[in-house]
């Protein structure tokens, strides 16, 4: 289903599809053994784009400490470790 977006502020932020109340759980959320596994090997692709994504930034925060950017080094560092995590938790489940 599609996000629906509003204004707060100026900025534009999404939130996500919550179903009404005419609708059943059943409906809101896929079911079956062949929805599941899909969903798993969504997962375990987004996982791996996340594991080269943080390995990107630490390479470029390195780079950055190395000419003084120590500012970028840091925001660099912090979202590399968040990636990990958000890696860790699609392959192996919540921790």
């Amino acid at each position: 289903m599609k996000q629906k977006a509003f204004a707060t502020r100026g900025s534009a932020t999404e939130l996500p599809y919550l179903p009404s109340r005419s609708h059943s759980r059943a409906q809101a959320l896929p079911v079956g053994r062949h929805d599941m596994e899909k969903r798993r090997a969504e997962m375990r692709k987004a996982a791996k784009k996340w594991y080269k994504q943080a390995i990107h930034e630490l390479e470029m925060a390195e780079k950055n400490i190395a000419i003084g950017g120590y500012d970028v080094a840091s925001f660099l560092s912090h979202q590399a470790a968040k990636r990990v995590l958000a890696f860790f938790e699609a392959k192996w489940g919540s921790l």
